[in-house]
């Protein structure tokens, strides 16, 4: 996707619900954005894609979560327990992940069990991510009340933003808001990112201007 950031695991790789995880390289620290659905083969797909890039336990600094849903954060019991790296999600998806709250992780509307895991850096601030400071949180709320924006100034390519579901649709179970998807959805495009990863795909440049706008002309979508 960019000279330091690779896409790992996606549904496209699995057939199953994961969303785009990416390993970001920075000089200070390997960071992992989103761990996949914690289903058997996204598990093994998300270790192989590591391990093909010299990550194993011990390798990974830190894992932060866009926000709790269980493609994009299902994975973290995984990481955790397996390559022993501490977890960070904004404090409201953080509560969601340690219960496995099968609603607000949205694992009951995919039929599949939500793995509880500690999040050791619960975020309450927007700014540097804690021993990596070369990427940035964002609070980009709205798709849920714990939606963040990682962002990513690559020295080859460019700003990266990482916004998982941010720009995706409203669930009330959820605690979706409407005015806060419409202000989240500027501030992204405010960005004008070289590159924007949502949980669905990476696109660069013109396709990504495209897409914001599509996004933006067709306004928030609701599932209930």
């Amino acid at each position: 996707m960019a000279s330091r950031v690779r896409l790992v695991l996606s549904h496209e790789y699995t057939g199953l619900p994961d969303a785009v995880s990416l390993l970001v390289d920075t000089r200070q620290c390997r960071l992992l954005i989103d761990t996949g659905s914690g289903l058997p083969a996204s598990n093994a797909a998300l270790l192989a894609a590591l391990a093909s890039l010299g990550v194993r336990s011990g390798g990974l600094d830190l894992v932060v979560n866009t926000h709790c849903h269980l493609p994009n954060a299902g994975g973290d019991w995984l990481v955790h327990e397996r390559l022993r790296t501490p977890v960070a999600a904004w404090h409201v998806a953080a509560r969601a992940i340690e219960l496995g709250d099968p609603v607000l992780t949205a694992a009951r509307d995919y039929g599949a069990r939500f793995t509880p895991t500690p999040v050791g850096l619960p975020l309450r601030e927007e700014g540097p991510l804690p021993g990596c400071d070369e990427a940035r949180v964002l609070y980009t709320p709205g798709h849920t009340p714990g939606s963040i924006t990682v962002v990513y100034e690559d020295p080859i390519d460019g700003l990266v933003a990482a916004v998982g579901d941010a720009l995706g649709s409203l669930r009330k179970a959820w605690g979706s808001s409407e005015d806060e998807w419409w202000r989240s959805l500027h501030r992204i495009k405010s960005l004008e990112p070289a590159v924007l990863c949502t949980s669905h795909s990476c696109l660069r440049g013109a396709e990504a201007r495209g897409f914001i706008e599509a996004v933006e002309a067709e306004g928030p979508s609701w599932l209930d």
